[in-house]
């Protein structure tokens, strides 16, 4: 499944699967809020599809980020959507 970006930093011009990730990406006092990516924020970098700036022409292709834990959560959704449609192929064959 290829992730969309959800949210978009105006100050970095950055794509997020999510307000977490965002917020993640964030530093300092809510009054001098900068972009900053840091290490302990737990991001990963994945390649998806942006339909913010106008959703007729998507750029696809962009980096988008999402927290480590919510790319292991959508990892595990996958392998048991999978899983029922591979029983149902193996069946269909038998």
């Amino acid at each position: 499944m290829t992730p969309h970006c959800s949210y978009h930093c105006r100050a970095c011009g950055a794509h997020f699967s999510s307000l977490r990730a965002f917020d993640a990406h964030r530093s300092g006092p809510m009054d001098d809020r900068r972009c900053d990516f840091p290490d302990d924020a737990e991001l990963v970098e994945r390649t998806g599809i942006c339909k913010i700036s106008d959703p007729t022409q998507p750029q696809v292709g962009v980096t988008l980020y999402e927290r480590a834990d919510s790319q292991d959560y959508r990892s595990r959704m996958e392998d048991r959507q999978a899983a029922p449609r591979q029983r149902s192929m193996d069946a269909e064959a038998a």
